[in-house]
């Protein structure tokens, strides 16, 4: 089986370009408040952001769908929106405080889905995880694009950044929530009724081989 397929390449160029050569060009042009670079940063985001679409389009269309890209797409997502955050805290576009929330909730959900996957139970991305992803991009694109970020609610630019910030915190916090509601059920309860059953088997086969030696 091939391991590095037209999918699997897109998954592994984003993530060596997303923690290596895009957080560089955001601390390094965004300074010169262009508008025409911070577009030119955006379209790159953009397309990083969308390439898991195009990884599962190929793998579909061309039936390389493998286990290892799976697991490394949600990584890789992270990856991009980690280091995006973390770029735009260090060129002073956006509150530390507000990235190390979103970031914890990321690889908070992201630790509920591996160990739910590893376990053969994986959790389905819920209508909320969905809107988050787009609510996400939008508002990072928007960051990096806005010229006014220090002019505060002067302009509208900002206006609607804090207004995707407030709906991403609220989107990231509800599905992080109900990500865990659903692991909880699908991996921690079921493993607790497997343990059941099999303590009871192994009661019921004692006391049935306890029998046995008695009738002997």
């Amino acid at each position: 089986m091939r391991i590095l397929t037209s999918s699997n390449f897109l998954t592994f160029f984003k993530v060596i370009i997303s923690p290596l050569m895009f957080p560089l060009l955001i601390v390094s042009l965004l300074p010169y408040n262009s508008l025409f670079l911070n577009i030119c940063l955006a379209v790159i985001f953009v397309f990083l952001s969308f390439t898991d679409f195009l990884d599962g389009f190929f793998a579909k269309t061309f039936h390389q769908e493998i286990k290892l890209g799976k697991l490394l797409g949600p990584v890789a997502d992270k990856i991009l929106f980690s280091s995006t955050l973390i770029a735009l805290s260090a060129a002073n576009k956006i509150f530390f405080y507000w990235v190390i929330i979103l970031i914890g909730c990321e690889f908070f959900v992201l630790g509920l889905r591996l160990i739910a996957s590893e376990k053969g139970r994986p959790l389905a991305v819920s209508f909320f995880g969905k809107i988050k992803k787009i609510t996400q991009i939008a508002f990072l694109a928007l960051v990096i694009i806005n010229p006014y970020h220090s002019a505060g609610f002067t302009y509208s630019w900002n206006a609607l950044e804090y207004l995707l910030l407030g709906a991403l915190f609220v989107l990231s916090l509800w599905s992080a929530k109900n990500d865990f509601s659903c692991f909880m059920e699908k991996v921690v309860a079921l493993d607790a009724s497997e343990a059941k059953f099999n303590d009871n088997a192994s009661n019921e086969t004692f006391e049935w081989d306890k029998d046995s030696q008695d009738e002997l």
